[in-house]
């Protein structure tokens, strides 16, 4: 393959993800080890340090997720570097994700200048640079999704495969990362109230949930509104949501008594309860559309299925289910 400019360019983008990704890593382990030269404290013991803990701060448990989150970055930047070495010349602008690296590397930078900032307690810079790594992501998750619609059909009909991994590894990864940052600004969010403003555990900790509501609401506004069925497969926020208040829950046993925690209990139902339904409905739009359309293609390809019945009324239903299936194309339910 001739290595043209746009592509030398994806190769250096790559190769500096790896760095990015590699160093955050390393930082990420440093971080939770105290005896290095790079950071005074132990990440865990800041979080257990009475000055500094909440009743909403999670068990330690809970931070495993981050391999869950490295894991996912090796796995996409080998697909990435695949989907590279696999240019066709009829599918000259690569990967819909390609414009995604640049943000990548710039999210992971940030959320090194976290590790710092919190080793130094510096909650205000922790709690910014978790601020910018998730909307740096909510952001690359935006611009994949409109790059996937703007070229469903050439990858789809020509690279189903792609696709499907597009779906897999790039969006639900981004909603993994970004979910997990954004739920680490809460706790945060809360030591901020209580060491910088001398607020209560009740009143940090319940301004911490009621951003939590917020978060939310939007998610749920946004999952099924308008755009719902361009996020048909995406799952992973609910599971990382629950998780996170899982953790909280198991962090706090002793104080089963309060507010914190009766409302911790209550959003972690309320999350359960989202995620089945997000099941349902997902499972229920499959057999609703994506079944009969299969159904039309084989009834389209193999007609004389239809005429060895000799019945009219399924030659109908065949042209009903064919037409539907071309509907269906259009409105782009096929693909999401």
């Amino acid at each position: 393959m001739e290595l043209d400019p746009f592509h030398l360019f994806l190769i250096i983008l790559a190769l500096l993800f790896t760095l990015c990704s590699a160093v955050n890593c390393c930082l990420a382990y440093f971080s939770g080890n105290a005896s290095n030269s790079w950071f005074n404290h132990n990440r865990q013991d800041i979080a257990n340090d009475p000055e500094y803990d909440t009743e909403i701060t999670p068990a330690n448990w809970v931070h495993g997720i981050w391999a869950v989150i490295f894991i996912w970055l090796v796995l996409w930047l080998v697909w990435h570097l695949m989907t590279i070495c696999k240019r066709r010349k009829d599918l000259p602008h690569g990967p819909v994700s390609d414009i995604l690296l640049a943000e990548y590397n710039l999210a992971l930078s940030l959320l090194n200048v976290s590790y710092f900032a919190y080793d130094r307690k510096k909650f205000v810079g922790n709690l910014m640079a978790l601020l910018l790594t998730s909307a740096i992501i909510i952001i690359c998750l935006t611009i994949h999704i409109r790059n996937a619609l703007q070229l469903r059909r050439e990858f789809f009909q020509t690279y189903r495969t792609n696709f499907i991994w597009n779906h897999v590894l790039t969006q639900n990864g981004l909603t993994l990362f970004a979910t997990w940052t954004g739920l680490e600004v809460l706790p945060s969010l809360a030591v901020i109230l209580i060491s910088q403003s001398d607020a209560n555990q009740n009143v940090a900790c319940g301004l911490s949930l009621a951003v939590f509501a917020f978060m939310g609401c939007v998610i749920i506004i946004i999952e099924y509104g308008r755009y719902a069925e361009h996020l048909n497969y995406i799952f992973t926020h609910w599971c990382v949501i629950i998780w996170g208040l899982s953790g909280s829950v198991a962090g706090n046993s002793d104080h089963t008594s309060s507010g914190v925690f009766i409302t911790l209990c209550l959003f972690l139902g309320l999350s359960v309860l989202m995620f089945i339904m997000k099941v349902i409905l997902v499972i229920q739009r499959y057999t609703n559309i994506r079944v009969p359309a299969r159904q039309a293609t084989v009834a389209h390809k193999y007609p004389s299925i239809q005429t060895m019945r000799g019945n009219n009324k399924n030659v109908k239903l065949r042209s009903g289910l064919h037409q539907t299936f071309s509907q269906i194309i259009d409105d782009d339910d096929i693909l999401y």
